[in-house]
Parts: structure tokens; C-alpha cells; sequence
């Protein structure tokens, strides 16, 4: 499996180059997620994580904010950009606190 490095992956997410700051932000994002009960979700890190199917873990608050249809859109960002035709991506959406 190819492994991507982080600040390649935010960097193709969010539109942005690396070092801008704010990198993270809601606004940041080309397409920002939907806000959940009222308050903004944001993305605090995003990694690849070792195993034998590309697996992305998004560090986000709240994690149960991400609605399933922005899941879709993160994942076929990252097909699109990192070129995963045909091959099943897991997206994890865990807590920036835990």
C-alpha cells in the first residue's frame, strides 16, 4: 500500500499550501461541512493509518458532525487526488480530545 504523507493530504483537502495558516479552519476547506446543532466542525489533523486498505483518520469536533454525505465528498477528494480507482477506502472520524 502507498502511504501519503499528512501535509499532502490537508493540502489537497483544503485547497491551501501547508504552510498557510489557519490550515485546519472550516474556512480553510473548499468545501466546508455543514454545521452540526449549531456549531462549527472542525478538522484537526488528518493521517493515514497503517493497515492493508487505505485508511484516512480525521481528527474532527465533533466527530459525529461529519455527515455521511461530506464522508462521500472527503473520499472521493482523495481517490481523485491520490488515485485509488477501484480500491475500497476507510474513512475513521475520531474525537481531536480522546
Amino acid at each position: 500500500m502507498r502511504r501519503i504523507d499528512s501535509t499532502r493530504i490537508a493540502q489537497s483537502l483544503a485547497g491551501l499550501p501547508c504552510d498557510s495558516p489557519g490550515f485546519y479552519s472550516r474556512s480553510s476547506f473548499a468545501h466546508p461541512p455543514s454545521p452540526h446543532r449549531g456549531k462549527e466542525v472542525r478538522f484537526r489533523h488528518i493521517t493515514q493509518a497503517r493497515g492493508k486498505a487505505p485508511t484516512f483518520v480525521f481528527f474532527v469536533d465533533p466527530p459525529e458532525g461529519v455527515h455521511f454525505t461530506y464522508a462521500r465528498y472527503l473520499e472521493n477528494r482523495i481517490r481523485e487526488r491520490f488515485g485509488f480507482p477501484g480500491t475500497p477506502i476507510k474513512l475513521e472520524f475520531r474525537a481531536s480530545f480522546e
